[in-house]
């Protein structure tokens, strides 16, 4: 293959498309075609994409997944999944990893995330392109309807990364049009007000931009994601099934289940040929033979011609709705039908000639502009990925590749130049946190431009005292914060004494693709001091949510307990939330496994069960360090907690714990070896590789002295503050041996006896 290229993709609801960044053409998937549906399907063990699982939606609908996109990056309980799912025919539930701020689809029987179906739809793309044009395809530009959330926009980047794509940015559809159309060949001089119409298969998507100084701003974004041609499609299938029932006294739905679901999918079909040919033609026939049984399972031949005016009259109420929905996007914006200069057509379903009729009616025909509905998106996206392969010499304007140092033309150094690869975007919803009654308070408006770092907001504790702030980040427009889209949560520790009314200041980060970046708070005192903490979102996955989520059902069970209070509980949860502001996972999961022993022990045997077989390793490997008369005792404790776990006596085994634990505490030089011992093997677990040598450095210091009788070297090792340093950093929390380092070497020093001697 030849060197790798970068390639634009429209991500689409129904269909999705890719185009070259060369020449704009667009790149035919292995069947022929340029569309490909955005569809997966599962047969046996083998997923299916594309035509091959559309195809199979008229057999196996709920082992069939489509419109994944109109879920993309949603909470199970938000009201457009609760839609999706009365409307969409495979199942929609609740995550079985994460929280309810996340949800899973069911194929064949399995759980998908919607990050992962639409990462097998891009990965198909990814490999029709290389099959198509005998190169490597790595990177891409895809695009999203202005309205996704930063939470949407990221679930649609790691699905490209998923499927195998550096992803260069994520592009606003509506900006991916206007750029395909060549509105950004205006000089930088002009300003330009456009609207996009984007009427798909699956959603409407009402866009008003202005393009000024080089860039797009997206002023508003309106439209209704239930409404798209599938819908216009259905009417012609409501019409044919009452004319069925009328002429032949047939109840479909009373045919045996595998015969309706055929019937049903080939009427689907026709009714979808039918009306794209009625964007052409003034009739068309609907003709379906051998499908249709009455009671008596005789066959019925259906032959049912439908006219565009008949069609026109149908879908008319919904085309009304979406041109009110035009006057509205112009009204947010205080603008007229006259103050637009163009308007921009995207999207299969504006072929349709009404459609077409009512927007000239509104904006007048010079105005409208209609050119490739199907492909523009994909076009303007890899126009843009051209454009992430160059920066652009800010003095001369010369093109130059991306690891140049110096313009080739002028000489100016560019070593600080980054590609212009985002347009100027808005938010489409308000970016703010949730405060006292559930309240919604915006701090970055919607329609702002990003990327930007809002300015700080101030706010103020709710009350006297509080051991930690806790503030969650939502987007959305409902005054109910949680009725809004769940972003990130961030935590605080405060000092002692923090009284009620102090200053909080809370500032939040949007990146270029629009998504969360961090979220920052500054608490003030009275006296001026000051307090800092940011959380970077880094959308920790599945993990950082049922982290989240577990650590505030610990925290209530704690407080029932009334064991919220203690050192040892303050100490975890606080180390607990620092780890979910900086998204260590390793850390936070730790931290919260322990508190869930505070709350809940484990099972009597499994503590037994682990207890004896630390000690026994322990004595084993460093029972020369104890003495003899204390070793008898251990193992004569070990001995006995066995046999009252073999006689499921669970009063004695307890007893025989806590006496063993106890005794185990005095030896601790040899817990601290073993805590190394334990730390190695983490290490190489977590990947750690220059602690574990550390580790692994320190324990041969201490085998060899240990072998030799070596009082000094023994002590010497002991005290390594690198070990200690990297085996605090492998468990994620502080590690000492028995008090201060000089006590121990006192111990040491008087009680030679510990090294056997």
């Amino acid at each position: 293959m030849a060197k790798a290229i970068g390639i634009g993709i429209d991500l689409g609801t129904t269909n999705s498309v890719a185009a070259h960044p060369d020449n704009q053409r667009i790149l035919l998937n292995r069947e022929g075609s340029k569309l490909t549906p955005s569809v997966v399907s599962k047969k046996d063990s083998e997923i299916l994409v594309g035509r091959k699982a559309l195809n199979r939606i008229i057999s196996f609908p709920e082992d069939t997944i489509t419109s994944i996109k109109r879920i993309m990056g949603r909470a199970y309980n938000d009201p457009n999944v609760q839609k999706a799912k009365e409307l969409l025919h495979y199942k929609i539930v609740p995550p079985s990893e994460g929280t309810e701020d996340s949800l899973g689809v069911i194929m064949g029987e399995k759980e998908y995330s919607p990050v992962e179906i639409s990462s097998m739809i891009l990965k198909k793309i990814k490999e029709d392109t290389e099959h198509f044009l005998n190169e490597e395809v790595d990177r891409a530009v895809i695009t999203v309807p202005a309205y996704f959330t930063d939470k949407q926009r990221d679930a649609t980047r790691e699905a490209g990364w998923k499927a195998g794509f550096r992803v260069q940015t994520i592009l606003s559809e509506p900006s991916a049009a206007a750029i395909a159309y060549g509105i950004e060949n205006l000089s930088e001089e002009e300003q330009r007000y456009i609207l996009v119409f984007d009427l798909g298969g699956g959603t409407l998507d009402i866009t008003t931009l202005v393009y000024s100084g080089g860039i797009f701003q997206e002023l508003d974004c309106s439209g209704n994601m239930w409404l798209g041609g599938d819908d216009f499609t259905q009417k012609i299938m409501d019409e044919v099934l009452n004319r069925i029932s009328t002429k032949y006294e047939v109840d479909i739905y009373k045919m045996p289940k595998g015969k309706r679901i055929r019937f049903l999918g080939e009427l689907r079909n026709e009714a979808q040929r039918a009306k794209e040919r009625l964007s052409e033609e003034d009739e068309a026939e609907i003709i379906l033979t051998g499908t249709l049984e009455d009671e008596e399972r005789n066959l019925i031949d259906v032959c049912e011609e439908i006219t565009r005016e008949q069609f026109e009259k149908m879908i008319l109420p919904e085309v009304d709705k979406s041109m009110d929905l035009v006057h509205q996007s112009l009204e947010n914006c205080h603008l007229t039908p006259e103050d637009i200069h163009n308007v921009l057509l995207v999207g299969g379903s504006t072929l349709i000639p009404l459609i077409q009729r009512k927007i000239i009616d509104i904006f007048g025909k010079d105005k409208v502009l209609i050119r490739n509905p199907m492909t523009a998106v994909a076009k303007g996206a890899s126009i843009v990925s051209k454009k992430c392969e160059n920066i652009q010499c800010p003095n001369c304007k010369a093109e130059n590749p991306l690891e140049a140092q110096k313009c080739f033309n002028c000489g100016e150094n560019l070593e600080r130049v980054e590609p212009v690869i985002v347009y100027g975007t808005v938010t489409p919803v308000h970016y703010g946190i949730q405060t006292i009654g559930d309240r919604f308070e915006p701090i970055i408006e919607k329609g702002t431009p990003y990327p930007l770092d809002s300015e700080p907001e101030e706010f103020f504790t709710a009350h006297d005292n509080a051991r930690r702030l806790k503030v969650v980040v939502y987007a959305g427009m409902n005054e109910v914060a949680s009725k809004n889209e769940k972003q990130q949560t961030i935590w605080m520790q405060l000092p002692p004494n923090v009284p009620k009314g102090t200053s909080v200041y809370v500032s939040l980060s949007l990146n270029r693709d629009g998504v969360l970046e961090w979220t920052k708070l500054r608490l003030v005192m009275e006296d001026g001091s000051s307090k800092e903490v940011t959380a970077y979102a880094g959308r920790g996955g599945k993990w950082r949510d049922k982290a989240e989520d577990t650590l505030e059902r610990l925290q209530k069970k704690c407080e029932e307990k009334g064991i919220v209070e203690t050192d040892r509980f303050e100490k975890l949860y606080n180390e607990a939330i620092d780890a979910l502001n900086t998204n260590d996972k390793q850390r936070a999961e730790n931290n919260i496994q322990q508190i869930e022993e505070i709350i809940r022990p484990p099972d009597y045997k499994k503590r037994a069960e682990n207890l004896i077989a630390y000690t026994e390793n322990a004595l084993k490997l460093y029972g020369k360090l104890v003495k003899q008369e204390q070793k008898d005792k251990i193992q004569g404790l070990i001995q006995e907690l066995k046999q009252a776990v073999r006689n499921q006596n669970q009063e004695i085994a307890e007893k025989k714990i806590k006496e063993l634990n106890s005794e185990l505490d005095s030896l601790y030089v040899v817990n601290y070896i073993m805590s190394l011992q334990i730390g190695l093997n983490e290490a190489g677990r977590k990947g750690m590789s220059a602690e574990r040598q550390i580790i692994s450095e320190n324990l041969t210091k201490i085998h060899r002295a240990i072998a030799n009788d070596d009082h000094d070297a023994f002590v010497k090792a002991l005290d390594d503050p690198e070990a200690r340093e990297a085996l605090e950093k492998v468990f994620g929390q502080s590690v000492s041996i028995q008090g201060e380092t000089g006590l121990i070497k006192e111990k040491i020093g008087k009680d030679i006896s510990m090294y056997g001697k």
